[in-house]
């Protein structure tokens, strides 16, 4: 977002939350600003509008990261609905398992782990479905809070992680 557009929200947060206007000073705005910027305008503006309809306290930077991940990864499947995806390519995986776990996503894809383990569920003459959905549902779980974390992050700073991880590797 540029420059005017992010004194936009402020303005916003401003004006939605009078008593508690965190744009006190320079430094404050400063901080907002480098923690923001890396935000689309029509999604930070998106964001900010959804915590201003439901919260009755001003946003923190933090807030309005994670609103702005609740806006970018939508709503993902709940457990019960992925495992029945999961399954049904489970029972079509010696002919499908690419092409089904290719048509996952990314968080499904995460907790199954490769067209490989579709194959060798599909396989195993001791399959037991009531263990591998708890197994599943369990991954997935975790699949989508590392998603919601993950898009919260700004960019420059995975960034700079990565970076630092291909220094030590």
């Amino acid at each position: 977002m540029t420059q005017d557009e992010f004194k936009v929200l402020c303005a916003a947060i401003a004006a939605a939350y009078p008593r508690s206007n965190p744009f006190v000073s320079k430094e404050t705005t400063t901080i907002w600003w480098k923690f923001l910027n890396d935000i689309d305008y029509k999604v930070a503006s998106l964001a900010l509008d959804e915590w201003i309809a439901t919260q009755p306290y001003a946003p923190a930077i933090s807030d309005i990261r994670k609103q702005k991940a609740k806006v970018e990864t939508g709503e993902f499947l709940n457990e019960s609905e992925a495992w029945d995806m999961v399954y049904k390519a489970i029972c079509r995986s010696s002919c499908y398992a690419d092409e089904d776990f290719n048509s996952f996503p990314p968080e499904i894809q995460r907790a199954v782990g490769s067209p490989n383990a579709l194959r060798q569920m599909g396989l195993d003459e001791n399959f037991n479905n009531a263990v591998e959905s708890s197994n599943f549902k369990r991954a997935y779980r975790n699949a989508c809070e590392q998603a919601k974390q993950s898009a919260q992050i700004p960019d420059r700073v995975k960034l700079m992680v990565g970076a630092v991880k291909q220094l030590e590797g």
